[in-house]
């Protein structure tokens, strides 16, 4: 059979479409499913699935009626054997953009181990939990009665398998148990979709602007904007931030990397980690205002690199530039440096860079830092720069013994 997308699946009379879907249904056939049932992994808004895949002909019936009521939802589609269910749970159920976790309760997912990790991956990482609750396929008993068809709540499930022999180590039953308090909506599959939809929706938080997550050596990072069309980020946006005074803070490896909407960013961070605002064509300001837990900021390599319209940022608050930390920030006129460490092509190609100002620290410079500057006119250095100094414009860098080295001439030198 082959692949149907989404909008020819949608271009086609409803009979047509709920056939084609009890036919994905029926033979399990993961690779017709339309890719567009699945979110992109950025995108807002979506819920991790967790089922048995025994169960699959009616979770899948059940997730095509709620997106097509405007529910965003991540399910595995058919995991590869052998496949780590963790990577899966880090990817898709971690980041702050998965909204909560739907789990399909049923007699074989309380029984499934992956289903159960899922579970406990949830709830330690904080994660809204909803039940969806499918009826009991087995006959077993519970009150004198047979069971099979009906549907029931996650604990009282566990009760009737352990009533009817069914073996559940003491401690997950516990565990799930604990997972299901009356706060946690029963929604069975029986009820109409549209009404689950609302309540999973009105029952779930307000997601951060900003993902922030604790790492080892208290360290607290911003990862990644929860909105990919992101236009600014203000200290307000950073909670675990503010609520950590004392904590070191920074900005994570190509954190906002291409956000292109981006167009200001206030921040409180002692470290701008690689690719942090990598290709971000619109930012025009960054203010950076950490608190006093450390005496360094450190701006690390290709940071702000091809930040094209960047021009209002305090580039003497680093202690440290990368490598290629602002190469083709095309925006930057004026610039002052107290860097110790000025990193290999930090400043290439900044066509339109003319001034640029040397503190008392700045101990390396390195190659081709102020490659094609060409708009370059004057170089000025601290006179109490033991490495560097300037003389009518042009940069030098002292010597030990020999001749000092002439690095740059003004106006720029296309030799360089």
């Amino acid at each position: 059979m082959d692949f149907i997308s989404l909008e020819l699946l949608q271009s086609l009379p409803v009979p047509d479409q709920t056939k084609i879907k009890v036919g994905i249904i029926e033979t399990n056939d993961l690779s017709m499913i339309p890719p567009s049932y699945l979110p992109p992994v950025h995108s807002r808004d979506y819920y991790f699935v967790s089922y048995s895949h025994r169960d699959y002909k009616l979770v899948y019936r059940d997730i095509f009626a709620l997106q097509e009521n405007g529910l965003n939802l991540w399910y595995d589609r058919g995991i590869p054997a052998g496949r780590d269910w963790r990577d899966v749970a880090n990817k898709f159920m971690g980041p702050a953009v998965c909204r909560g976790v739907l789990f399909y309760v049923s007699e074989t997912s309380l029984l499934s181990d992956a289903v159960f990790d899922e579970l406990e991956y949830a709830k330690n990482h904080g994660k809204a939990i909803f039940s969806l609750n499918l009826p009991m396929t087995s006959d077993y008993t519970h009150k004198g009665q047979s069971v099979k068809g009906k549907v029931f709540g996650a604990c009282e499930m566990v009760d009737i398998l352990l009533e009817n022999g069914v073996a559940i180590d003491p401690e997950r039953a516990e565990f799930i148990k604990s997972c299901f308090p009356p706060s946690v909506l029963f929604l069975p599959v029986s009820m109409d979709a549209k009404q689950r939809y609302e309540k999973i929706s009105s029952s779930t938080m307000e997601l951060p602007k900003i993902w922030t997550s604790y790492k080892e050596k208290g360290w607290y990072y911003a990862d990644y904007p929860t909105d990919p069309m992101i236009e600014s980020i203000e200290l307000e946006d950073l909670d675990a931030f503010k609520t950590k005074p004392n904590a070191k803070t920074a900005m994570g490896r190509c954190a906002f990397s291409n956000c292109a909407n981006l167009l200001s960013a206030h921040v409180a961070a002692h470290s701008l980690n690689d690719y942090a605002f990598y290709h971000c064509a619109n930012l025009r300001s960054f203010k950076n205002t950490p608190n006093a837990n450390s005496d360094k900021i450190l701006c690390w390599d290709a940071v702000f690199m091809c930040c094209t319209n960047l021009v209002d940022i305090d580039i003497a608050q680093f202690d440290y530039i990368g490598d290629e930390a602002f190469s083709t920030c095309e925006g930057l006129e004026e610039i002052h440096i107290e860097a110790e460490h000025v990193g290999n092509s930090a400043f290439y190609r900044c066509h339109n860079l003319k001034r640029v100002h040397i503190g008392p620290k700045v101990a390396f410079i390195g190659k081709a830092a102020f490659d094609r500057c060409y708009a370059l006119q004057w170089f000025e250095v601290d006179p109490n720069n033991a490495h560097f100094y300037s003389k009518n414009g042009f940069l030098y860098q002292r010597q030990e013994s020999g001749e000092d080295i002439l690095l740059y001439e003004v106006p720029y030198n296309k030799k360089h």
